[in-house]
């Protein structure tokens, strides 16, 4: 009589609880940094590993956690990004997303990469002010301010392109 083999689902669920653990025993690393990454074995294989470093007494040391498969990864992966999004804090997440607001608005505005770049350093010191970050969540930004379009900054002027 033959054995029956277990469905797809219960077989990666009987994988995944050993890993589930591991994964949150080391979730105060994996919140601050680490990886999926994909690891080629001596025989041409692929395996899927989660890497992360540990600090043990000021020595930097990298471990590993085996996951094996795609799919497995894949949770993994999930898992790590929402541990991730959960550990910052809301204040935080508005505020980058008010940046990632300002970098579209400079997009549409025509502004170079440069141009944009300055208009995200002009913004950050304005974010600590609660209205000021409100009016920005609405999409006002200085996007004409000369002072950001052309670059124009104090100090020595541009010498011609004679000299």
């Amino acid at each position: 009589m033959k054995s029956e083999t277990p469905p797809v689902d219960s077989v990666s669920s009987i994988q995944w609880t050993p890993i589930l653990a591991k994964l949150e025993a080391a979730k105060p690393h994996l919140v601050r940094a680490g990886s999926v990454v994909a690891q080629r074995r001596p025989n041409r294989s692929t395996v899927w590993v989660v890497r992360y470093p540990v600090w043990e007494s000021g020595v930097r040391h990298l471990r590993s956690i085996y996951l094996g498969d795609v799919a497995l990864a894949g949770q993994a992966r999930s898992l790590i990004l929402q541990w991730r999004e959960e550990a910052v804090p809301p204040l935080d997440r508005i505020k980058a997303q008010v940046l990632q607001l300002a970098n579209k608005v400079g997009q549409l505005a025509g502004l170079s990469g440069r141009a944009r770049k300055r208009l995200s350093c002009v913004l950050k010191p304005a974010m600590e002010d609660p209205i000021v970050l409100l009016a920005m969540s609405m999409g006002v930004f200085p996007v004409n301010n000369p002072l950001i379009r052309n670059g124009k900054r104090r100090g020595r002027r541009r010498k011609s392109g004679l000299w």
